[in-house]
């Protein structure tokens, strides 16, 4: 039986046509295809550098480290070239205060103005003050002429002089000030003066302004005032002498003009207000002003 099977085995095998069995000649199971190999293979992403929190190693970073590779007086007369060309001088001309003021007699008036004319560091800087009555003509009328000089990006160091105009009361006095913008957007103007007669007084003004609309400003102010000594001629004692403050409301018709209404209020402190009662004057008075504010 076995014999049998064998026979009729190779009996179909010799049945399979020639042409089916080369078709599968050679042919076995095909190998895996191995995938493409990864074009980023081996890459990493770059390292991207981020800016320091801390302060700059001023070691590291040299303020003018290019002194090093020209030399100093090479790069000293280009960055003079620099500021040169990149220097621009401007102006200005602000009437702060154009007012008048109700008052028991006659009809007072107060201005209050400046122009200064220079660059970002160096200006030249004239200031202005006046008050009188319609009656009598100017009381008490003040002129400084300074050079300002920008310490750092918000305040100027101011020195120059100060000439006081009052009737047989005339005084000259060197004056050194600060002046800038305080925290909060606060305009602070503050000097101290040294008279030709050997007096010293000081003076600090400080001013904000709100915007109420695009148009409506509010600009409330106070000023504080003191001497280092008695002067009787001008009714004025050691200490602080007078506190001023008042609040001007405005509507900007123009960016250079600007009609307002207000209230101020002054008083005089210490052994100044005793002056005042002793020649029956007014230690403290509280007024309504209307005015007038522009620049150029």
């Amino acid at each position: 039986m076995r014999g049998l099977s064998i026979i009729l085995a190779l009996g179909a095998l010799a049945a399979v046509p020639a042409p089916v069995l080369a078709q599968h000649e050679g042919h076995a199971m095909p190998a895996p295809v191995p995938p493409p190999a990864d074009p980023h293979a081996g890459h990493t992403a770059p390292v991207v550098a981020t800016a320091s929190p801390g302060p700059v190693d001023q070691q590291a970073w040299p303020e003018n480290a290019a002194d090093a590779v020209w030399g100093e007086s090479v790069m000293a007369a280009a960055r003079g070239h620099f500021y040169g060309d990149h220097t621009m001088v401007s102006q200005k001309i602000a009437v702060e205060q154009l007012e008048v003021l109700s008052g028991d007699g006659p009809l007072l008036w107060q201005a209050d103005a400046e122009a200064w004319r220079g660059t970002d560091i160096d200006k030249v800087w004239l200031k202005f003050e006046g008050e009188g009555n319609t009656d009598e003509g100017p009381d008490d009328t003040e002129l400084q002429a300074l050079w300002s000089h920008a310490i750092d990006p918000w305040f100027d160091l101011q020195t120059g002089v100060r000439q006081d105009f009052r009737p047989g009361r005339d005084r000259t006095h060197l004056a050194v000030g600060l002046r800038g913008l305080a925290p909060y957007w606060i305009e602070v103007d503050s000097a101290v003066f040294l008279s030709t007669r050997g007096e010293v007084t000081a003076r600090i003004q400080a001013e904000h302004l709100v915007r109420i609309t695009q148009r409506l400003m509010l600009r409330p102010k106070v000023e504080l005032e003191a001497s280092a000594q008695s002067m009787p001629d001008l009714a004025t004692g050691s200490g602080l002498t007078f506190l001023t403050a008042g609040a001007r409301a405005g509507y900007r018709m123009t960016p250079t003009v600007e009609p307002y209404v207000g209230v101020e209020w002054q008083q005089a402190l210490g052994e100044t207000r005793r002056l005042h009662r002793a020649a029956a004057e007014n230690a403290g008075s509280v007024r309504a002003v209307a005015g007038l504010r522009f620049v150029f």
